[in-house]
């Protein structure tokens, strides 16, 4: 079997139907309320976390003035410990700077039973500074951008820069285009007439996820139900760049901890012209895109080793929590090559240059010499990379560096 085939057989392949976007949650929502997971867990069903996000930001600008100094403009994502908003930052110069605000819970956010106003900062915050230190705030380009945090007695709020477009609402003008609906539904806007606050509220839009669902719907042929794969040119910028930043993250000592689609952040950097395509009927990937690596809640010092994996069907075969509690050191660089392996994998088999190749790829074997490099084909050199980020044994598998010097890159 080739060796590129093999690699495939580590994940799942799911096609996306441009018809079957994530449906939205409808369920009534509560008046602000508490989020003491042992309350909820005895008195009440458990919160969905939509609900959490909602009171989240309720207790937030009812009970303290922590959001005071920004413009509040939308909910741009959530999930089970935080909510993320995009917003303005007021500078007392009369500027005004565009950010992303992450309200990271505590334990006990409740307004009747709060924790205090200094508690333990959280691990993504202290990655974040300790990058921002290392970089002497020229960070990577591709590791988003620290700008600062605080904290109060129910969460910890982290300002980030403002990064991503909104890739489903992208999503939805395409298929406007073709008479076709999707069966995601607008969730209510959050309303705070305390504040005079209204947001629009998002499950999140912006990542690597959102932008392969987009480009499949832009290219999308309503006659035939078929695609075209997403442009080879961006998929291969997208993981140089991802393995770019990771490759700085390493050699600050760290390593990231939970690398998957949903946590690497796309843009589109010529928003006209990607517009302009979307209105003719098709994208093509005829645009610039840029990326940064978010979410660094699992990231540590690489002298620790793995303890905890963010996302466990990423996690490497050397990892298990009966290995870790026995001791065995699991090196996290080496977990971030292969889950970067894993997220590769799935925009190759989905982009339009995996597709063309695999037709010859069997009569390619018998073309090209074994372990030469020069004058391989580009599936030859896909498969070489990818056998060697998914390599079953982490001494034998390929380092970061490795990666980002790999000659497909070229």
């Amino acid at each position: 079997m080739h060796r590129f085939k093999a690699s495939m057989s580590h994940i799942n392949m799911h096609p996306i139907s441009p018809a079957n976007t994530p449906p939205a949650s409808n369920e009534s929502l509560p008046a602000p309320q508490t989020t003491d997971t042992r309350r909820a867990k005895r008195d009440q069903p458990v919160l969905t976390t939509e609900q959490k996000a909602r009171n989240a930001i309720n207790n937030a600008l009812t009970y303290t003035t922590s959001l005071d100094g920004y413009t509040l403009h939308s909910v741009v994502g959530f999930g089970a410990n935080g909510v993320v908003i995009a917003a303005e930052q007021h500078t007392p110069q009369g500027a005004s700077i565009p950010v992303a605000i992450k309200i990271i819970y505590k334990p006990n956010n409740s307004p009747k039973q709060p924790s205090t106003a200094s508690d333990p900062t959280p691990n993504e915050i202290l990655t974040l500074r300790a990058i921002a230190r290392a970089s002497n705030r020229q960070q990577h380009p591709t590791l988003l951008r620290y700008i600062s945090d605080h904290q109060d007695a129910f969460h910890f709020y982290l300002v980030t820069e403002l990064f991503g477009s909104d890739w489903l609402a992208l999503v939805r003008s395409v298929l406007n285009i073709h008479g076709q609906k999707t069966n995601s539904q607008s969730l209510p806007p959050l309303v705070h007439r305390g504040k005079g606050v209204t947001l629009r509220f998002s499950n999140g839009s912006a990542d690597l996820w959102a932008w392969s669902y987009f480009e499949r719907c832009a290219n999308w042929d309503p006659a035939t139900g078929e695609t075209a794969g997403l442009p080879g040119h961006l998929v291969k910028k997208i993981i140089g760049d991802v393995c770019s930043g990771l490759h700085h993250l390493h050699a600050l000592g760290m390593y990231h901890g939970d690398i998957k689609s949903e946590n690497i952040l796309v843009t589109a950097v010529n928003k006209d012209s990607l517009t302009s395509e979307v209105q003719v009927g098709g994208a093509q990937g005829d645009y610039h895109i840029e990326v940064r690596i978010c979410d660094f809640g699992h990231t540590e010092s690489r002298s620790t080793g793995v303890r905890n994996v963010g996302t466990l069907d990423h996690a490497p075969p050397e990892y298990s929590k009966s290995a870790v509690q026995q001791g065995v050191f699991v090196d996290g660089a080496k977990a971030d090559v292969y889950a970067l392996g894993l997220m590769a994998t799935r925009l190759l088999a989905s982009s339009g240059m995996f597709s063309e190749m695999v037709v010859d790829m069997d009569n390619m074997l018998g073309m090209v010499r074994d372990g030469v490099i020069e004058g391989m084909s580009e599936l030859e050199l896909v498969d070489d990379l990818l056998t060697g980020m998914l390599c079953d044994e982490p001494e034998a598998r390929f380092s970061m560096e490795q990666v980002l010097t790999h000659p497909w890159f070229d």
